[in-house]
């Protein structure tokens, strides 16, 4: 059954929801982490000011701090494309809010994205995400060739102990022997491959967990509940009928869920 709700009561959540919102985004950071995550989570969302579904992303930030806890830093709405501007915006939104230092940034190769990393945190490490690296292979290369070297990454990946090793093979192994057949995508390749073996800087124990960008993708599956038309209408004040359970699912998801967009 669908429980009736007032226009009012769907202010007042409205307005303590939004509340909560601005506080959250304004919220101290500690001056260090040790891993922070970052990605862009594209979507379709209702322009309040004329009723138009636009394309809109959400920047999201993840952090690792000093005591090993896990917490979203920040995310950052705005409609339009991704953009290397809009990531100067949020870099410096994390600066103001205290951020200093971080030891290595995880993100995926979106074009210009290590420019913006290195210009606010020159001294910090990249990583560029293996998962996304994976599978764009098969994009550029054929198959059998595309498995060879997912093959040849998975043993760097799992076997090398230092990064200086897994830079030889992959020089070795991949640059070297595939430079002529695929000239444009081996240069790409040359050019990102300490950004996609940074991750062999650190321990074994704890590489599985920063060589890819998973830990921000996880945030993003919370924010389809927040954008089904169901939630949508539940938080833009509209009379309507939503199961009791609905509701609440979504008033508890919203923290991270609801795009508010500038």
């Amino acid at each position: 059954r669908g429980l009736d709700f007032s226009e009012k009561a769907y202010d007042e959540i409205f307005e303590y929801i939004k509340n909560q919102l601005l506080e959250f985004k304004s919220k101290e950071l500690q001056k260090d982490y040790y891993f922070v995550y970052i990605d862009a989570y594209h979507c379709m969302v209702k322009d309040l000011k004329d009723k138009r579904v636009k394309k809109a992303v959400v920047y999201t930030v993840v952090g690792i701090d000093t005591n090993a806890q896990k917490s979203l830093l920040g995310y950052y709405s705005f409609f339009g494309s991704e953009n290397k501007s809009t990531w100067m915006e949020v870099f410096q939104d994390l600066i103001n809010r205290g951020l200093k230092r971080v030891l290595m940034f995880i993100a995926d190769d979106f074009k210009g994205i290590s420019d913006v990393i290195k210009a606010y945190f020159p001294y910090s490490d990249i990583q560029k995400c293996t998962v996304h690296l994976s599978r764009n292979i098969y994009k550029h290369m054929k198959k059998e060739d595309a498995s060879y070297v997912n093959k040849k990454l998975k043993e760097i990946k799992y076997s090398c102990d230092t990064y200086e090793r897994g830079l030889s093979i992959f020089q070795s192994d991949i640059i070297e022997k595939f430079k002529n057949q695929y000239p444009t995508y081996i240069k790409y390749l040359n050019s990102k491959k300490e950004e996609f073996l940074s991750f062999l800087k650190y321990p074994e124990t704890i590489r599985k967990l920063i060589n890819s960008t998973n830990a921000v993708e996880s945030v993003h599956s919370s924010f389809v509940l927040g954008l089904t038309p169901c939630g949508v209408v539940a938080l833009l004040g509209r009379k309507t009928k939503i199961k009791k359970r609905r509701l609440f699912s979504i008033y508890g998801y919203i923290k991270c869920s609801f795009v508010y967009c500038n």
